[in-house]
């Protein structure tokens, strides 16, 4: 589902925000030493020969916000409820959010997921470093390529994510319409389907 706030009406509709025919399909967050261990971590996984991998560093959050740690079912959160995880890639055109007002939708965006951990519904979120981060790992048979960018050249370039809880597709659309990155951007909300 992609969703929208404009003029403070949620739109949901039910399409993909990429502009490309290539989708994401797997997310892995990894903690490395650098990026280039990261790409030594592509480089083995066993399907890269299907698609390129991008990899780009997660933004750390400025003193003193934090984001919840730990399982918020598991922590004895004030309601846990029955659910099913959903993934919401958060989209936005380069230079959507000007420095001052990217800093208040940040501090804005941590006490949703402060308020969503109290309901049993968080499960990690993070925002990540500009497209012009990245690196691709491509691999064609034996021979592995690595390349500096983002893997496709889009509009809008994935800024961040929320893995969130919620009973109901539509629980998480809405859930996706409280984040701020949702008013200048887009959100992408898409069932899990865990590996383990």
């Amino acid at each position: 589902m992609r969703v929208r706030v404009r003029d403070g009406k949620l739109e949901a509709t039910e399409s993909s925000i990429s502009e490309t025919s290539v989708q994401p399909r797997f997310l892995a967050i990894v903690e490395v030493v650098d990026i280039g261990d990261a790409v030594a971590l592509v480089e083995r996984l066993p399907k890269v020969d299907l698609s390129a991998v991008e990899i780009r560093p997660l933004l750390p959050l400025p003193e003193p916000l934090s984001l919840p740690v730990g399982d918020a079912n598991e922590a004895g959160a004030s309601k846990a409820i029955a659910h099913e995880d959903f993934l919401v890639l958060l989209h936005a055109a380069a230079g959507a959010w000007p420095p001052e007002e990217h800093a208040v939708a940040l501090a804005e965006s941590v006490e949703l997921c402060h308020r969503l951990y109290e309901r049993g519904q968080f499960v990690s979120a993070a925002p990540l470093k500009p497209p012009e981060t990245a690196v691709t790992v491509a691999r064609r048979g034996a021979r592995a390529t690595v390349t500096d960018g983002p893997f496709v050249e889009t509009t809008e370039q994935l800024g961040g994510y929320f893995l969130i809880r919620a009973a109901t597709l539509d629980d998480a659309c809405d859930v996706a319409g409280q984040i701020p990155g949702a008013r200048r951007g887009t959100a992408e909300v898409c069932r899990v389907r865990r590996l383990a």
